[in-house]
C-alpha cells in the first residue's frame, strides 16, 4: 500500500474515489476488511501528525465505478472495491498510482434488498487472487490481475442459506490457510469452509436455530487452546471449531432481533461484542469445558447502560 495511510484518503461514494497525496511504496497493504488482521489496526510508523493547512494534494480522480457500502482493499499495487453499475453487481480494480480501472467483472446481477444502493463486502486479496461475498449471496474468487472468474458458488442455491433480515449478504470472506470461511446462514451451513482454489466444501457447521446469518464478518480466536472462528448471527454471537466446523459456544444475551452488524474483537480468552437496536454491548470469556469444548461465560453485559453504550454498525478498535 502507498507509504503514510494518513497521507491516502480514500472516498468511495457515488460512485466516485478520490486519492490525495500517495507517494512512496510501503510494505502495508490493507488487503482485506478492517486490515491484516481484522482488528481495524494499522501498524505503520512515521505518520503524519497532523493535515497540511491547504490540505493534502490530489493526485488523481476517477468516477464511475458504481456505488454502495463496501469499502475498499488495497494489495499489490492495486484498489479492489465493489458496487452496483446499472443492473449488474461488479467487482473492479483500480491502478493504485493512476486511479485507472484495470478491470471490471459482473458477478452477479443487482439484488433485492433493503437499501438496495450496492455492495457491502470489501474484497479479502490473498496472493494472486480475490474473494468477495455479493449482496445476494454470491461467495467468488477472482484472479486479482485481470479479474476472471475462476469459481463461484451462492449461499442459497448451494447451501439453502439465508439471512436474519432483509439488507442482504454482507460480510467479507476470510481466509485461512487454503480455506474460505463464509456463513450462508443455513440450518445445516450456518458457517462454511470452502477450498480457496476450487470452492468445494470442506466442511459446514449447524449452529440449532442461529436464525440467519448476520451482518458481521467472521474472526479468529484460540482461547481455551481451541482454534475457533467466531462471527454473529441472527439470535446470537457463536464460535464453531476451525478444524471441522463443530459448533462450540453461543452467547445471545444482546442480540437483536433486527441486524447484528459489528465484526467482535478477539484478545486472549476474551470476546467484545456489541449491536445496536438498545441491546448494547457484552464481554464474554472464553473457557475450556473440561469436556474437550468451550463454554462462554459472561463477564458483563452493559444492560442498562444499552442506550449509550452500543454500537449499531461502525467500527470498534482495542487499544
Amino acid at each position: 500500500m502507498q507509504k503514510n495511510l494518513l497521507r491516502l484518503a480514500l472516498i468511495v461514494s457515488f460512485g466516485s474515489v478520490i486519492v490525495a497525496n500517495a507517494s512512496a511504496q510501503g510494505p502495508y497493504d490493507w488487503g482485506q476488511w478492517r486490515g491484516p488482521q481484522r482488528d481495524g489496526i494499522c501498524k505503520e510508523t512515521g505518520l503524519l501528525e497532523k493535515w497540511p493547512k491547504e490540505g493534502p494534494p490530489l493526485v488523481w480522480k476517477t468516477a464511475g465505478i458504481g456505488g454502495g457500502y463496501s469499502t475498499p482493499s488495497i494489495a499489490n499495487g492495486k484498489i479492489f472495491g465493489m458496487s452496483y453499475q446499472a443492473d449488474n453487481e461488479t467487482v473492479w480494480a483500480l491502478d493504485e498510482k493512476k486511479g485507472t480501472k484495470i478491470w471490471e467483472t459482473k458477478i452477479a446481477s443487482k439484488g433485492k434488498v433493503g437499501y438496495n444502493e450496492g455492495s457491502r463486502c470489501t474484497p479479502t486479496v490473498d496472493g494472486k487472487n480475490l474473494y468477495v461475498v455479493g449482496v445476494s449471496g454470491d461467495v467468488v474468487c477472482l484472479e486479482s490481475a485481470e479479474g476472471k472468474i475462476l469459481w463461484q458458488k451462492n449461499f442459497a442455491k448451494d447451501f439453502k442459506g439465508k439471512m436474519m433480515s432483509g439488507w442482504g449478504f454482507s460480510e467479507s470472506p476470510l481466509i485461512d490457510g487454503d480455506m474460505v470461511i463464509v456463513t450462508p446462514g443455513a440450518d445445516d451451513a450456518t458457517l462454511v469452509a470452502l477450498d480457496k482454489n476450487t470452492g468445494k466444501t470442506i466442511w459446514a457447521s449447524k449452529v440449532d436455530a442461529g436464525g440467519g446469518a448476520g451482518y458481521a464478518s467472521v474472526v479468529i480466536s484460540e482461547a481455551g487452546g481451541i482454534k475457533q472462528y467466531i462471527t454473529w448471527l441472527g439470535k446470537c454471537i457463536v464460535g464453531v471449531n476451525a478444524k471441522d466446523g463443530k459448533f462450540l459456544w453461543r452467547y445471545g444475551a444482546n442480540a437483536n432481533g433486527t441486524a447484528n452488524i459489528p465484526t467482535a474483537i478477539v484478545k486472549g480468552d476474551l470476546v467484545f461484542c456489541s449491536t445496536g437496536y438498545g441491546k448494547g454491548t457484552s464481554l464474554i470469556r472464553l473457557i475450556p469445558d473440561g469436556k474437550g469444548g468451550i463454554e462462554a461465560k459472561e463477564v458483563y453485559y452493559l444492560k442498562e447502560q444499552s442506550k449509550d453504550i452500543q454500537n449499531h454498525h461502525g467500527g470498534m478498535v482495542l487499544l
